[in-house]
């Protein structure tokens, strides 16, 4: 017979584990519809830029346009499609 301190361990596992699955399947279907851009700098640190898709501004869009012609221009650019 199980003791009570492994029945509690295993349940605080299976709830663990159901809690991220549960978690993983809410992402995958609700999207937040937030663009995140990330640009890593010369000195290997990295920027992340979000956008809320929802809400954009003017500047925004222009803002993303412009990033748009600087990423196709380089050369051995690439973007995720």
């Amino acid at each position: 017979m199980m003791s009570i301190s492994t029945i509690i361990a295993l349940v605080a596992l299976f709830g663990v584990i159901g809690w991220a699955v549960t978690n993983r399947l809410l992402n995958y279907f609700i999207h937040d519809n937030i663009l995140r851009l990330t640009t890593i700098k010369a000195d290997g640190s990295k920027v992340v830029e979000e956008f809320d898709l929802d809400e954009l501004t003017v500047e925004q869009i222009a803002h993303l346009r412009e990033r748009l012609k600087q990423v196709t221009k380089r050369k051995g650019a690439t973007t995720n499609e």
